[in-house]
């Protein structure tokens, strides 16, 4: 249904939609935010980080029935309660009301998320870090050095102290990666942007050029806590925003 509304826009006559779409990028930023040594090791192996999380989460494999459901929920949790910052209660509200099929207690996702702590250390430390730094400064800093001043009560600071570096970073990677894309003068034109996807009108014969550069920009690196960073993308094409499918980088360059 999210696809259908995506329908109406449609490229012009002699133009194409390129969509590239950071892959796992607040996920990513979460593993060097946090010097989660765990999570980097996965990126670079090419595990799937939410099968991972469904296995850890849950003790599923893809052989159980309950594989797919198991998974969503540890989108859910994935995103909802680690990167966002929700609370216990908010996100298996969310999970029970999303997923109702796995019949999660609270209790069972409390347990659910000891787990995942107790396999990523590296976080359960930066979270209680976050928390005392964000209550006692009210203040929430990103990696580039900006800052954001935290208002409201004690759990909405602490949420937004957890969430900020996440979200706040994802934004300046991307918001970087534009400000650089739209210096070219090209009859290609940067005309949207979609959470951590850029969707680009590409006119015809400047495909392979838009490909790279999007590449080359997108993926620059970045001085992340003085870790070297690259943060891949994905490449989709169609004619409209609703139908764009999968494409490989080198088919792009053909």
């Amino acid at each position: 249904k999210r696809k259908e509304f995506r329908n109406p826009f449609i490229a012009d006559e002699g133009y194409i939609l390129l969509s590239c779409d950071y892959s796992n990028l607040e996920v990513r930023i979460l593993a060097y935010e946090t010097h989660d040594k765990v999570l980097q090791k996965a990126f670079e192996e090419g595990i799937n980080i939410h099968d991972e999380n469904t296995k850890i989460l849950f003790g599923l494999t893809p052989l159980d029935k309950t594989w797919e459901l198991g998974r969503r929920a540890a989108k859910i949790f994935m995103f909802g309660g680690i990167s966002y910052g929700g609370s216990d209660k908010e996100i298996h509200m969310k999970v029970a009301t999303e997923v109702p099929e796995l019949n999660l207690t609270l209790k069972d996702f409390q347990n659910a998320r000891e787990r995942y702590i107790q396999a990523h250390p590296a976080y359960g430390l930066w979270a209680e870090n976050i928390k005392k730094n964000t209550l006692s400064t009210r203040v929430a800093v990103i990696f580039n050095g900006r800052k954001r001043y935290l208002f409201g009560g004690e759990r909405d600071i602490v949420k937004q102290g957890l969430n900020t570096p996440i979200q706040g970073g994802a934004g300046a990677i991307i918001n970087q990666a534009m400000i650089r894309i739209v210096d070219y003068k090209l009859r290609s034109k940067l005309i949207m942007q979609v959470h951590d996807q850029l969707i680009m009108h590409v006119a015809d014969g400047e495909l392979s050029i838009i490909a790279s550069l999007m590449k080359n920009e997108m993926e620059r690196k970045v001085n992340y806590k003085n870790e070297e960073v690259i943060f891949p993308i994905d490449f989709e094409i169609g004619k409209s925003f609703g139908k764009l499918k999968e494409i490989n980088y080198k088919e792009l360059m053909k």
